[in-house]
């Protein structure tokens, strides 16, 4: 199991060739090299879709992405911090999933993931700055072993320093 959408590795001399045409200014050569990369990715994971056992942990997967890191967004949103790009994300991935389009969903997904993945260290220093989350003192994270939690109102507690998450 990996993550949202993986499929097999690309052909390494399709990439090589896409690289080279690219560093030679063949910069339509290069587009085109790495769109028949990205469609051979597809029908892979397409192929590996038809088992309703991993489309099932694919969609679980994308949901979850979204469930999680929306409400993120919006907070951060809220501290004034730029968010379109993580939220058209949001709303691309909801609407690949209502159509059944679990290849672009996972794309999607994985590109809001992407995105909001260095959002993460000045969210929660703004939720430091206006007091939502509190440094837990003298307790020390049993994933890291540092003394970096911090409680959240819902009483979840996070550590800063390696990101682990627990109620």
């Amino acid at each position: 199991r990996g993550d949202i959408g993986d499929s097999p590795m690309p052909d390494k001399d399709d990439l090589k060739k896409a690289r080279k045409a690219c560093e030679g200014s063949a910069f339509k050569k290069a587009v085109d090299l790495l769109a028949a990369v990205e469609s051979a990715a597809d029908q892979a994971h397409v192929e590996r879709l038809k088992s309703k056992e991993v489309e099932s942990a694919q969609m679980s997967r994308i949901s979850s992405t979204v469930v999680t890191l929306e409400p993120d967004l919006m907070e951060a949103s809220n501290y004034g911090m730029d968010v379109q790009e993580g939220l058209l994300f949001v709303s691309h991935t909801r609407a690949a999933l209502a159509r059944k389009d679990i290849v672009n969903a996972a794309k999607f997904a994985r590109r809001l993931s992407e995105v909001t993945e260095p959002m993460k260290k000045d969210l929660d220093k703004a939720r430091i700055d206006r007091g939502v989350i509190k440094k837990v003192e003298d307790v020390k994270c049993g994933k890291c072993g540092k003394e970096a939690l911090y409680s959240f109102p819902n009483s979840r507690r996070k550590c800063l320093e390696c990101g682990h998450t627990f109620s």
